[in-house]
């Protein structure tokens, strides 16, 4: 904060000393900081988020701010610091990195073993993991909100829960006991806007038109305060904004096809919204938000990439 007009003047705070033209993190150190010896003491830089409110005079009527200690160390996850980072090291150096692969940490929290919640289904299931409920179960259901968090590797040979955060999809509807993207068939018109028919005397079809991109993205590379991304912290946080997925209406159709009908029924997933509040760790919430913020890689560190 700003630097006093006066020595020792630092309204509403318990520091009665201080240095004109010093802010109040240039005076911390010669005067708040104990240890003063053999030489001047100064905060440390470290990777971990810690916050001890150390100025606030309560006996002004003001409020102390909440303590705040955010660790990596704190994570039931692969830590994405490296030994020089982590706490307990030898103090920070220039070679402490953070470095965010997403299959090696980020995938990890959807997988990570949690207290059962029912999935808002009517009759609900329990499930204690974020891939119980956002999962197509081998292709036998619908996931939650369309959003598929498995493992299981598309055709770009990544995580499919990778595509279904940063990208807009198709949505799937539950055929036969099969999941399957949403698809319209049409019988084709001519010129003239005459059924085409076959040598059967049967219309022919249009099969196959997909439903475009009906399920926006949940998350932003971006970063953690862009669009969508926003929305998916609102959500697990005292907003509890949790996107509902409703099925989409019949896109707006070419005039050559007409009497378009779709296999199966468009369901409603999670037709009760879940509270999702507390279900991921302030240092999971953290770890996706530096993630995001450096670009959303699917590695962070190329040379983890295998080799292609």
């Amino acid at each position: 904060l700003g630097a006093p007009p006066a020595a020792g003047l630092f309204p509403n705070t318990v520091q009665p000393r201080g240095d004109v033209g010093k802010t109040m993190a240039e005076n911390y150190a010669p005067y708040i900081l104990a240890d003063q010896s053999p030489e001047l003491q100064e905060r440390k830089t470290d990777s971990d988020l810690i916050y001890i409110d150390e100025w606030t005079d309560e006996g002004t009527g003001a409020v102390k701010g909440n303590a705040l200690d955010i660790s990596y160390a704190n994570l039931n996850t692969p830590n994405p610091e490296n030994i020089f980072c982590q706490s307990g090291a030898s103090g920070w150096t220039p070679l402490c990195r953070i470095t965010i692969n997403y299959e090696q940490h980020i995938q990890p929290i959807w997988e990570a073993v949690r207290a059962p919640i029912d999935d808002g289904e009517i009759p609900p299931s329990q499930f204690n993991s974020c891939v119980g409920c956002h999962t197509t179960n081998n292709g036998t259901r619908v996931p939650a909100a369309q959003l598929d968090l498995s493992s299981t590797l598309d055709a770009n040979n990544q995580f499919a829960s990778y595509r279904e955060l940063l990208r807009a999809d198709i949505e799937d509807i539950l055929v036969g006991g099969a999941t399957l993207p949403r698809q319209w068939t049409c019988n084709q018109l001519d010129g003239q806007g005459m059924l085409i028919l076959d040598g059967m005397g049967n219309p022919v079809s249009a099969i196959g038109q997909p439903q475009p991109a009906a399920v926006p993205p949940s998350l932003n590379e971006a970063g953690a305060r862009f669009n969508a991304s926003v929305n998916f912290f609102d959500c697990l946080t005292s907003g509890n904004d949790c996107r509902q997925h409703l099925p989409a209406t019949l896109p707006t159709l070419p005039t050559f096809i007409e009497d378009c009908t779709e296999p199966g029924v468009p369901e409603v997933t999670s037709p009760n919204r879940v509270n999702h509040n507390g279900l991921l760790s302030a240092e999971e919430l953290r770890l996706i938000a530096e993630w995001l913020d450096i670009g959303a890689q699917y590695y962070n560190n190329p040379f983890d990439a295998p080799t292609p």
